[in-house]
Formats: C-alpha cells, sequence, structure tokens
C-alpha cells in the first residue's frame, strides 16, 4: 500500500517514492536523524484492487458452521465438526489460501467442497423453488391435517437433474434450511398446479402482500354462461366474508367445451375461485389447476411431483429487492 511523506525541514518529498501519500508525518527523532513514520492510506488502485478481489469471490465470508447449517446439510451448527470436520469431508478450492481448522473459520462460500463437489452456487443466496402441486396434500406443515405439500416435496423429481440420487440430497436439503423454506401463499386440498417455496421472508411477502397474476384452469358441473364474462370484468362481485368487491377477473370460456374455462386475477381470496363460479353463476368447480404464478408456468412433460430450482436473483429483482 503506497504513502506519501515529505520531510519537516525543507519541505522536499522522502526520495524514496514520489507518489507517496502527503498525510504521513515526522513523529520524532533518533541519533541526530530524522525518524519517517508512514501512515499507510489507501490510494485509488488499492481500493480497485480490493474491490476486485472482492468481486472474483462475490460473496461475503462466512463461518463454515454457519454455511454449512443454513444451506440444510446438516440440523445444527454443533454437528459440522463432528459430521464434517472430523471426517474430512470439508475442503476448499485450490485456489483458496485458507485452511479449514475449526467450524469457526470463515471462508468464501464459493470455494468450500463438501465430499470434493462444490455447493450449488444458485442456492448459497437463497432458493426459490416451483413444485407442481398434486391433489390431496395441504400447504401446511401441520402432521394432524394430513398430508402435506412438504411430504410431497420430500418425494418430489428434481427437473433437469440427471443425478436422483443427488436430487433427492437436494431436496431434503431445502427442507433443512435456516431460515426454513415456506410455501408462497396456498392451494387447497384438491387444487393442482403452481406452488413456490422460498425461504425469503421478504421475497414472500412482496409476492402475497403485492397485485400479483394468477391464471387457473377450471372445470364446472355445467355449462360457462357467456354474461359471466362481463360480470367477471366489471370488479363488482361482491363474495361472503368479504367486505369489499373482488377486482376486475379475465374469463375466457374455452370454445370446444363450455364447462371448462380459463381466468386470469391478481388478488388471492379465501376459496376466490370457486366462490366467484358458484356464487356468481351458480356453477359448481369440480377441478382447479393453476397453470400460472407472477410469469411462472408448468413446462411441458412438468407432472405433478415435479420440481425446478428458479432464479432467485431475477425474482428479487421484480420487486426491488
Amino acid at each position: 500500500m503506497l504513502a506519501r511523506q515529505y520531510h519537516i525541514t525543507n519541505q522536499q518529498y522522502c526520495p524514496r517514492d514520489e507518489n507517496l501519500c502527503r498525510r504521513c508525518v515526522v513523529r520524532g527523532r533518533g541519533k541526530g536523524r530524522l525518524v519517517f513514520v508512514w501512515k499507510a492510506t489507501a490510494t485509488k488502485t488499492d481500493k480497485n484492487e480490493k474491490n476486485e478481489k472482492k468481486k472474483s469471490s462475490g460473496r461475503k465470508k462466512e463461518r463454515v458452521d454457519r454455511l454449512v447449517s443454513r444451506l440444510g446439510y446438516c440440523d445444527g451448527r454443533s454437528r459440522v465438526k463432528t459430521e464434517f470436520l472430523n471426517r474430512n469431508r470439508l475442503s476448499l478450492s485450490s485456489n483458496s489460501t485458507i485452511e479449514i481448522k475449526s467450524p469457526s473459520e470463515k471462508v468464501d462460500p464459493s470455494d468450500v467442497l463438501i465430499d470434493g463437489r462444490h455447493l450449488e452456487s444458485n442456492e448459497l443466496d437463497g432458493v426459490l423453488i416451483l413444485f407442481h402441486k398434486p391433489k390431496d396434500c395441504v400447504c401446511s406443515k401441520e402432521k394432524e391435517e394430513g398430508n402435506n405439500v412438504y411430504d410431497e416435496l420430500m418425494k418430489a423429481t428434481l427437473m433437469d437433474e440427471d443425478d436422483a440420487v443427488n436430487g433427492k440430497e437436494r431436496i431434503e436439503r431445502w427442507l433443512n434450511r435456516v431460515p426454513e423454506i415456506n410455501t408462497v401463499g396456498r392451494l387447497d386440498k384438491d387444487t393442482t398446479g403452481v406452488l413456490l417455496f422460498t425461504d425469503d421472508g421478504k421475497l414472500l411477502h412482496a409476492y402475497t402482500s403485492k397485485k400479483v397474476e394468477k391464471v387457473y384452469e377450471v372445470t364446472c358441473d355445467r355449462e360457462i354462461p357467456s354474461s359471466s364474462i362481463s360480470l367477471f370484468a366489471s370488479g363488482t362481485m361482491k363474495l361472503s366474508g368479504e367486505p369489499k368487491a373482488c377486482l376486475p377477473a379475465k374469463l375466457e370460456i374455452h370454445k370446444t367445451d363450455a364447462a371448462k374455462a380459463t381466468i386470469t386475477l391478481s388478488e388471492g381470496k379465501f376459496h376466490q375461485v370457486k366462490k366467484m363460479f358458484f356464487e356468481g353463476l351458480g356453477c359448481m368447480v369440480t377441478e382447479l389447476r393453476r397453470s400460472s404464478f407472477a410469469g411462472f408456468v408448468l413446462k411441458d412433460g412438468f407432472e405433478p411431483g415435479m420440481c425446478e430450482v428458479l432464479d432467485i436473483t431475477k425474482a428479487r429483482k421484480v420487486f426491488n429487492l
């Protein structure tokens, strides 16, 4: 690090380096000669080098035990030493100058290897998971309510993962993460389709508190009247138990089967879609599937019980998080 210093007697710069900093001062004399004390001051070059170094790693250093625990590799920091360090399961990439000697060692997450494999780079700063919810499972963690989406996620198949064993291990880690993952909103027990999970509380709040577009595929027990299109779009339909009328919704009745329709809305009142069709039209919804949520759709071949990891960084940018 460079610094500049000048001679107190004749105001000439120290001959050692003409690019040194003026902030350095003479503190005293020693045996007939001036004693120079160098006060290091960061120059632009030093700051740029520091920024580049930070940029190259991309992440703040973090304690090993906290990192391993929050990513779901084990269910407590105290077990990191016995299960990972003592068994030599933890190591660092060859370009790292640090050696892991204790669970409190601070490391760059990008350099860490567990069982010889790098950590999943797209899961280091939080996860956002798209799950195709099947029927007969509730969006709850209460075991008394029966089969839930967390149980189903544990059994899920990870999309675009060639190694089935690795896919199962990743899903298990999601469920052990700290903070824990939660569903973004809820779907009824018999409703299928797009359901998101995340461990990012701010992102979850943004999705549930903002007006986010949701698309549902509806099947009714009878033909849906064409007049319902204008009724749904009017924004005047009031549901039982709700103080305010529903916001305008777009309804498209299928041409080949009038008992089926696609509805697009931006709010999520309790049992809203079912109530809109039953209370507003007298039609009983026999099948309901959410095909899109906040622009996330199910790809071809994305069957019930399948999941995939989404880009959480892009999702955060939508809400400026």
